[in-house]
């Protein structure tokens, strides 16, 4: 374990947040939140390969009905920028961004650094999957993307800076880089009992609007949209009928075929992608929330 800094002052702040023997500390300036100290980047790679939070390998390679809505969201905006191209998605798990991607058109690639994920990729879709580390800059060295994507990975990099200018290699002039990740440095301090499943030890970095434009800025990024989503409501729902637990294993539902998705898992989830991204995207954003960014080279 190693004492951080703030990524963007350089400064050590007071401990915002601490739970399960972790300290999480506050750059008021910049809406920024760091674990210190922090696991060094073996150990965070290797958690990163296991899994801090023991999920198992079996159930990222279930077809997840709940993530193939999520996916379509986020689709519908890049195809407002970008029809077709080569994407690559960073950390893809069981692959449904990828599967519906390839559907919309576009030539996919994956970076996974799970290696059973990643030769489950390469066998089930055929695509090229390098195995390594998000943090890693030798990923696809010759190859260049006009979409770079990736969900609920950024919290996960050791240097935020150093895999953000490695995106930005990798993109052509024109490409976009799209990621989602969550507003917790912004939110008052009264949400974050809410939120209690952002405190785990693979959460080295907690962002929020203004975080975020400073990385991307230090990278060579520009901001050119992003949309809120607060995950309140879902929250909220899955407390009052302590059924957080169970909605989530309904998410793991096949839609292949092969295993029957019940009319009733199909409008629970339904109902769950309404309440944050449909409903989500009208509520004060200073509540918790999942932000999905659009990115692009400064001109």
């Amino acid at each position: 374990m190693q004492k951080t800094k703030c990524l963007l002052c350089n400064e050590e702040h007071q401990i915002f947040w601490e739970k399960h023997g972790f300290s999480w500390r506050k750059c008021s300036k910049n809406n920024f939140i760091y674990l210190s100290p922090q696991p060094d980047k073996e150990k965070t790679e290797e958690l990163a390969e296991t899994n801090v939070r023991k999920i198992t390998i079996q159930s990222y390679l279930k077809p997840n009905f709940g993530k193939v809505l999520m996916a379509q969201h986020t689709l519908f905006l890049i195809k407002q920028l970008k029809k077709d191209g080569c994407l690559l998605e960073i950390g893809p798990g069981g692959g449904e961004f990828l599967r519906c991607a390839r559907k919309e058109g576009f030539k996919t690639f994956a970076v996974e650094i799970n290696k059973t994920l990643a030769d489950y990729l390469t066998r089930t879709l055929n695509i090229k999957v390098e195995n390594c580390s998000a943090s890693s800059a030798d990923y696809f060295k010759s190859q260049s993307f006009d979409i770079i994507y990736h969900k609920d990975v950024l919290s996960h990099l050791q240097n935020p800076i150093n895999s953000f200018k490695t995106f930005y290699d990798r993109l052509d002039d024109d490409g976009i880089l799209v990621f989602e990740t969550g507003n917790v440095g912004e939110i008052d301090k009264f949400w974050v009992s809410f939120i209690e499943s952002v405190w785990v030890s693979d959460h080295l970095f907690l962002f929020s609007i203004k975080s975020v434009k400073k990385f991307l800025d230090l990278s060579g990024f520009e901001l050119i949209r992003y949309r809120y989503y607060s995950i309140v409501p879902y929250q909220f729902v899955s407390k009052i009928f302590k059924r957080k637990k169970e909605i989530i294993n309904d998410f793991d539902s096949s839609i292949d075929g092969n295993t029957h998705v019940s009319i009733a898992q199909k409008i629970k989830w339904y109902v769950a992608y309404f309440l944050v991204y449909r409903l989500g995207r009208f509520l004060p954003k200073n509540w918790p929330a999942t932000v999905i960014y659009v990115a692009r080279k400064k001109r």
